[in-house]
């Protein structure tokens, strides 16, 4: 893990690998840590045929754990939408290009936690980035920014 500064937002960057199990204990981690918490959920990748009921699971485990929103791109992810609005989340949403997310970044506030998962080949650390820039121009809170090689 590595702290860049020490400002309000805390933006974890868990962007380079995702299954299951390592999405299921990022959830844990994010949802012990001060502030709302943000899910910014990718695809997971060789999921195989439990594709889609796995993406449900994460869907619904974020829910259950009281993440405050999922924002989920890319074509699996879906299933993790809907998964966690049957769960009660109603702020969980689909967009199919993880740039559509930028308008979510801008409305991200004081001691917010948003934790950026998916698998390396949905590429979210264009997500980090585009988080990072637009707290570092004032667009939003500013941040800390803690990146994890999965």
């Amino acid at each position: 893990l590595r702290c860049a500064d020490e400002h309000t937002l805390l933006l974890i960057d868990d962007s380079y690998n995702a299954n299951p199990d390592s999405v299921r204990a990022a959830i844990d981690v994010l949802t012990e840590l001060p502030g709302r918490s943000l899910l910014l959920l990718g695809d997971m990748g060789e999921v195989g045929d439990n594709g889609p009921a796995f993406h449900a699971e994460v869907g619904t485990y974020a829910a259950q754990r009281g993440v405050a929103a999922l924002w989920a791109c890319g074509a699996m992810t879906a299933q993790a939408v809907a998964a966690a609005h049957a769960a009660g989340l109603a702020a969980a949403k689909h967009q199919p290009d993880l740039m559509d997310f930028t308008l979510e970044a801008a409305a991200l506030r004081e001691f917010d936690t948003v934790l950026v998962k998916g698998s390396r080949f949905m590429r979210m650390e264009r997500a980090v980035q585009a988080i990072a820039a637009l707290a570092a121009n004032g667009n939003g809170a500013s941040t800390q920014e803690v990146h994890h090689a999965a």
